[in-house]
């Protein structure tokens, strides 16, 4: 039944505008029979009770439509933008709680760091991941270069610490970066790590 700009719905029985019902080229009047919300309530509905099936099937489409999808995704973005941001910054923090992001994280934050020095030099993710290797394997699990405390037992992150600093010459590659407690890195400030490390038997000894 269509009466000027109305219709109604053949699942819930009320009548709404057009607007409230998706387009069906296969319909006479172009109109889906079930309006939206009805329609919307019996996909929920669907889905709850065969969710490795759609999941299954909604890679599937992705997989073999990714023009339509790209297409898709950006008509969202534009019609839901502090959503989209919101989505951005939940992702973000996530992903920073993996290793990977924490390592991203590292990275990009020392290669700022070295940019505000005019500093060029460049490490990556991969580059963190090998300096933290190479501390386990010396200290049996990830510990301060210096101290040698375990970095678990500082409640803190580590730092990367630069062995010699931005002002006496040094650079952001990884041969120049090692791992470092809070305090530590904090107590070093300008010294050389060689000079560091012989503060530090100084003050056992005393």
């Amino acid at each position: 039944m269509i009466k000027n700009d109305v219709k109604k719905c053949r699942k819930c029985g009320k009548v709404k505008l057009l607007t409230k019902f998706s387009k069906d080229k296969g319909k006479k009047d172009g109109y889906s029979w079930h309006c939206k919300e009805c329609k919307n309530e019996y996909y929920h509905q669907y889905r709850s009770e065969h969710l490795e099936k759609e999941k299954v099937r909604g890679r599937k489409w992705k997989k073999e439509n990714p023009k339509t999808v790209k297409i898709l995704v950006k008509r969202w973005r534009e019609n839901n933008p502090e959503r989209y941001l919101e989505m951005v910054r939940k992702g973000s923090r996530k992903f920073q709680k993996t290793e990977k992001g924490r390592r991203v994280t590292k990275a990009s934050t020392a290669n700022m760091i070295a940019s505000k020095h005019m500093i060029n030099d460049k490490i990556s993710a991969k580059d963190v991941k090998s300096i933290e290797q190479s501390n386990i394997k010396k200290f049996g699990k990830l510990s301060c270069d210096y101290c040698g405390v375990p970095i678990s037992e500082t409640g803190k992150a580590y730092h990367l610490e630069h062995k010699v600093p931005y002002e006496r010459g040094g650079t952001n590659l990884k041969r120049n970066l090692c791992v470092s407690c809070d305090e530590c890195n904090r107590r070093k400030n300008n010294k050389t790590a060689k000079e560091y490390k012989e503060l530090l038997k100084v003050e056992m000894i005393a």
